[in-house]
């Protein structure tokens, strides 16, 4: 058993470059996969070691109804009925760093009554005001400094607390806060436990109840999750094509080897055992070089994914060391359970040739891989009307990848007959080699099927990136209506800037209020009702009268909110802002690309400057009047050093910049994937000229210059991959369909219109076939190199 294992090793030497191609696959689909299986742990990792929000078990917030206060009387009441709830106080200003800051008062005696008491010594000293370690971080604020207001009011000393705090969030005893603030009235009581039955509906009686849901980082961010696994698992499949085929072709050239070894006596379970012995053992080198790249690979990555979560869902993540021990189980365990199953099938057929067993030719070919087509066909249809999570959408695109790799090997011999019919006797070596063409595509479907994934998906993404692309450009320019935008700090110095020095513009100030609907957080946003907004607003769905509507008793959402919460055109709603109850009908939903938050537009007439968040301007000026950008910005940085004017062209240009940033891993990653479906054509073609020396030999010997039979060889591989290429094109487009309205839906909850570019399909049809005739034509040149009396020898 020794000494055959030690043959094989010796033999895989001698064949290197074939033992190369597996090594290479391997370790490129372990190093993709572990890459991402070091992401996703790290994250999660770091979601489990975060601090929870400081009030993460608060289950209900209860306010005054609408035209009423609460009062003292009805927190002593409500102890009575056994009620643990907390008083709390709010205010909204800013501090001298102009920063915005929401500040609660709250009576820490109640707090640790209701088991959520603070740290040890946060709040023993009354004049302390708590902050979060990331906002205290922020501010340039340690524990001790002295906090004051814009208007000069000391709020307290800083006190820096590790349990999670929100940012721009800070607290104080209830009796300093009313001291200091000056502000006597209870704004709500919070309520950590859940009451009984008759409690809760005599509280739904007097106040207004909301119930509060924590929302878990790792659940929030699944989706992105998934969506990284799935792509680490597609390269890892699609590297199992050339492992399948370097298998293929290592043990044909092993082949006489083995013969020798079988009439030395060798069994054939011994040899495979030996084969398994040095499967594992590639499995094994494979996995600690693909596991240690993919570690190297994840952290070189990891600021472009922290960015990434902490601008689609607020979340502070660090990627810390990760236990290697149990990613190095799980990516041996993958790259053996891939090997086993990519050198199956090549094992079977040497198992064949071995014992002397021709391959039987099945009749029912045909049949069987209609027989196929038709049952993806059906799992992707069932899977897309029936599925109702990101998991079951991915199972559909799966279904739809596997649909069209059975049908692209079904429809390809049945073009190439028609190309060879129809191409003229007389043209003898055409004719041949078209002919000669489906012989290359039966013996070449793993490699086909691999280069079928890569340009489908490549045809997907780049459609739904350009898609994406053209509509945000097209969206912005809609949206984006004002000669000019000042974003700034400090309003008032705007507004009596323009006032002062240019009377005659339009100055309209995009005022925001923090809102709750159905206890979810919503930006609450005042709309202008000028016709440019009107034109500008993007509505993908309205009611009749949409815009009459709204001034009256309507609202629009954005198309974020109503995906998540399900709401629909004339739906009413009930929503809380600036401590106060609106009631509104849904009128209309817009288009809200890229973001995360929900959004309700209210008319700017009904939303008060005074409770508003104000820090963005639109300055539209009449018509013939010209101003000075440069001057414009230089007088209003003199008055404001906060203040940033930015006209349509750079906000167009920093949004491409920003967009194409985002989207660059994606076309690197496309053009990886070709190449890797490249390799694993290049190493299918070494198996099938190793098979067809013979016939090769004999158009040599009738006169064909090498020249020119590789050239007929380069245009059988470029006319299989345009026809592949042909064939993945409609599914790459209808993958594409389901990325936008189907999977970006389910993670971020908002989608696009689909938009068809036949100029960039044409492209990335035209790389992909370069890709392949660049990838074939080393080992084409190298296979027809051999001479004519060794070629014919082979017949």
């Amino acid at each position: 058993m020794s000494l055959i294992f030690v043959t094989l090793l010796q033999s895989a030497q001698q064949h290197w470059l074939k033992s190369l191609f597996v090594i290479i696959a391997l370790v490129t689909g372990i190093t993709g996969l572990s890459s991402v299986l070091v992401i996703n742990a790290t994250a999660k990792q770091s979601y489990a070691n975060a601090t929870p929000p400081l009030f993460a078990q608060l289950q209900f917030r209860i306010s005054a109804k609408q035209g009423q206060k609460l009062v003292k009387s009805d927190y002593v009441e409500g102890r009575r009925d056994g009620l643990g709830w907390v008083p709390v106080m709010e205010y909204s200003g800013r501090l001298t760093s102009h920063q915005q800051v929401t500040i609660l008062g709250i009576d820490p005696l109640a707090l640790s009554l209701a088991q959520q008491g603070l740290e040890d010594t946060s709040m023993q000293n009354p004049g302390n005001v708590l902050m979060s370690r990331g906002f205290a971080r922020t501010l340039g604020v340690s524990s001790g400094d002295t906090l004051r207001l814009s208007d000069g009011r000391i709020l307290g000393s800083a006190f820096v607390v590790s349990q999670g705090l929100q940012d721009e969030v800070l607290l104080m005893d209830i009796a300093e806060f009313m001291r200091v603030l000056q502000h006597p009235e209870i704004d709500e009581f919070w309520l950590f436990d859940i009451p009984e039955e008759s409690q809760l509906n005599r509280l739904h009686q007097r106040f207004e109840v909301d119930k509060v849901y924590y929302e878990d980082p790792a659940t929030l961010t699944d989706s992105f999750h998934l969506n990284l696994l799935a792509m680490g698992l597609l390269m890892f499949i699609v590297c199992l094509f050339i492992v399948m085929n370097a298998f293929h072709l290592l043990y044909t050239e092993r082949q006489p080897m083995f013969v020798m070894l079988r009439q030395m006596g060798v069994s054939r379970q011994t040899l495979f055992k030996a084969i398994f012995l040095e499967l594992l053992l590639l499995c094994l080198f494979t996995s600690v070089l693909g596991l240690w790249l993919g570690v190297q690979l994840a952290y070189w990555l990891s600021p472009a994914v922290e960015l990434t979560l902490t601008s689609l869902y607020e979340l502070d993540v660090s990627f810390n060391q990760t236990n290697l021990l149990s990613l190095f189980l799980l990516s041996f365990s993958a790259c053996l359970a891939g090997a086993i199953i990519a050198v199956l099938n090549p094992l079977l057929s040497l198992n064949r040739r071995l014992a002397n067993i021709k391959a039987q030719q099945n009749t029912g070919d045909k049949r069987f891989w209609w027989a196929v087509v038709l049952a993806f066909a059906i799992g992707f249809m069932l899977s897309s009307l029936l599925a109702t999570s990101l998991l079951m959408h991915f199972v559909s695109v799966a279904c739809l990848i596997l649909l069209g790799c059975a049908l692209m090997i079904v429809l390809i011999p049945i073009l190439l007959k028609h190309i060879a019919c129809r191409i003229p006797a007389k043209y003898a070596l055409l004719h041949w080699s078209a002919a000669d063409s489906l012989r290359i595509a039966r013996r070449s479907n793993i490699a086909m099927c691999a280069f079928f994934i890569a340009v489908t998906a490549n045809v997907g993404m780049n459609l739904m990136v350009d898609s994406f692309r053209q509509a945000t450009t097209s969206w912005l320019q809609q949206r984006l209506v004002a000669d000019f935008y000042v974003s700034s700090d400090h309003a008032q110095r705007v507004k009596d800037y323009f006032s002062e020095t240019h009377p005659g513009v339009w100055l309209w100030e995009r005022k925001r209020l923090a809102g709750t609907l159905n206890a979810d957080v919503v930006d609450v946003i005042a709309y202008p009702e000028h016709p440019d907004y009107q034109r500008a607003v993007g509505l993908k769905k309205a009611m009749n009268n949409a815009w009459q509507r709204f001034l009256e008793d309507g609202v629009f959402i954005n198309e974020q909110l109503a995906y998540k919460q399900q709401l629909q055109i004339g739906q009413t709603i009930d929503f809380y802002a600036d401590k106060k109850r609106f009631t509104r009908t849904i009128v209309g939903i817009h288009y809200d690309y890229g973001n995360m938050d929900n959004q309700i537009l209210l008319p700017d007439t009904q939303v008060s400057s005074n409770a508003a968040e104000r820090f963005l301007f639109a300055v539209h000026l009449p018509e013939g009047y010209s101003l000075d950008f440069a001057t414009i910005t230089e007088q209003l940085n003199q008055r404001d050093s906060t203040a940033s004017v930015s006209d349509l062209q750079q906000i167009m240009r920093f949004s491409m910049q920003t967009f194409d940033r985002a989207f660059i891993v994606t076309g690197a990653l496309n053009v990886i994937t070709l190449l890797v479906a490249g390799l694993s054509l290049a190493t299918s073609i070494s198996l099938i000229e190793v098979q067809n020396t013979g016939p090769s030999g004999v158009l040599r010997a009738l006169g064909v210059s090498r020249m020119r039979l590789t050239a007929c060889s380069l245009a059988q591989y470029g006319l299989l991959a345009m026809l592949t290429a042909l064939v993945a094109i409609p599914f790459g487009a209808l993958l594409s369909y389901l990325l936008i309205n189907k999977i970006n839906v389910a993670s971020f909850a908002w989608s696009y219109p689909m938009l068809f570019n036949g100029t960039l399909v044409f492209q990335l049809m035209m790389l992909s076939v370069t890709i392949v005739l660049m990838a074939v034509i080393f080992p084409l040149w190298h296979s027809h190199r051999k001479p004519i009396a060794k070629r014919l020898a082979e017949l």
